[in-house]
């Protein structure tokens, strides 16, 4: 149930805050995503390496799971894992329906949604109802900003964070929480998209995770918070200084050395959750299908990046076109009856885009991924999946070039 104008939501003033607290980001809309989604359109996702997702929409992806988690997911189950499978897998859907996405990140992606999840909740307790537990009016009625939850989960959500047992689970988890060191300062940025910063700003695109973790914890000012975090960093330089502090193992690695301890189970200190130790410490495959799945990996990305420019570029010139709306007279060249010509887009692919409809590109799109279905090969089902999710951004690639034509 949403609440309706009529309903009576506690303000800001009512919970006690006033005007002059410090502004904090309220909850993400996404409705260019949702704009997109409804016009037929969807964010490609680019991906490392390591399967991670970079780039701008990467970010956006980040931010849309969250959203997505907070409006359709009830507040009222205790974990991720119990919640139904079925709207887990609804989740999925409207994601998918805003980004095209690689059929081999959807573990990763619910994982995220259920990382999304506990922190929403956190939020919620933390924010709007441990600090009026003494205050019960104020805690009557969901926060203004969240008004979308319903009143019975709401009620439900309140009455289970008041409980006995909640407030000792509530103190060891801050007890483990303030026995946890050197932060990192990436906020939804990411390991992924650091390595990329750095790699722009390097002679080799091999960045050390003990680089990464380093530069992780730097300030706007470029220092380090604490003398602690120094330290560290400053060991980092020296075992990286000496070749023979380094393995290919992760058991003896530089950050290994400097950090001490053991990673912990599902994230990789210094690269990000989701990526094992196997899939980091790799040996390149110097089988056929090893190479033919790298060569696809590339393909992949080339074609992603690309259809990103494009869409930047038709961004721009819709923006132009708006900033042109109060003149009399368009510029000849935009109203040429022609084959349309796009700044960036070659020939070839304007003349492609000129000779086939959408209809027929996207019968030769399906004609292809069912061959590569029904293909009766012995290559892997991840290669397979990936050549699928080619195919699919490949498909993008070329409606998102006729739409920049037919839009001008």
């Amino acid at each position: 149930m949403v609440h309706s104008d009529d309903d009576e939501v506690a303000t800001p003033i009512q919970r006690g805050e006033t005007s002059s607290q410090k502004k904090k980001r309220g909850p993400t809309g996404m409705k260019d995503i949702t704009r997109f989604s409804s016009e037929g359109r969807r964010m490609v996702i680019q991906y490392n390496e390591l399967g991670q997702p970079i780039g701008p929409n990467a970010t956006k992806l980040k931010s849309f799971i969250g959203t997505t988690v907070r409006f359709h997911v009830p507040i009222t189950y205790s974990t991720w894992h119990v919640v139904p499978m079925e709207m887990k897998g609804k989740i999925y859907e409207l994601i998918e329906a805003g980004f095209i996405l690689d059929p081999k990140s959807k573990k990763n992606i619910l994982q995220n949604a259920g990382v999304c999840y506990r922190g929403f909740k956190s939020r919620l307790t933390t924010t709007y109802v441990l600090p009026f537990k003494d205050d019960v009016e104020k805690l009557k009625h969901p926060p203004a900003e969240y008004s979308f939850i319903d009143q019975d989960h709401w009620d439900e959500f309140v009455a289970s964070r008041l409980k006995e047992d909640f407030e000792k689970k509530s103190e060891d988890g801050k007890l483990k929480r303030s026995l946890y060191k050197y932060n990192h300062r990436i906020s939804r940025k990411g390991y992924a998209n650091l390595v990329e910063e750095l790699r722009a700003s390097s002679s080799s695109d091999q960045i050390d995770r003990s680089i990464v973790w380093k530069h992780a914890r730097l300030d706007r000012k470029g220092e380090f918070p604490d003398k602690e975090t120094m330290d560290v960093a400053n060991l980092i330089d020296d075992l990286m200084g000496n070749q023979k502090g380094r393995s290919l193992s992760g058991g003896d690695d530089v950050l290994t050395q400097a950090l001490g301890g053991k990673d912990r189970p599902g994230i990789l200190r210094g690269v990000g959750k989701y990526v094992t130790k196997k899939k980091y410490f790799h040996t390149p495959m110097e089988s056929k299908e090893g190479n033919e799945e790298r060569t696809v990996y590339e393909e992949r990305d080339q074609i992603a990046k690309r259809i990103i420019e494009l869409e930047a570029k038709l961004h721009k010139m819709k923006k132009d076109e708006c900033a042109k709306g109060d003149e009399e007279e368009q510029d000849p060249s935009m109203c040429s009856k022609g084959t349309p010509s796009v700044e960036g887009v070659s020939d070839d692919e304007t003349e492609d885009v000129a000779s086939d409809s959408v209809p027929d590109k996207a019968a030769d799109v399906v004609t292809e991924v069912n061959k590569e279905e029904n293909v009766g090969d012995t290559r892997s089902s991840d290669l397979k999946v990936s050549l699928k999710y080619t195919l699919l951004i490949k498909a993008h690639c070329s409606t998102t070039i006729l739409y920049t034509c037919l839009i001008l």
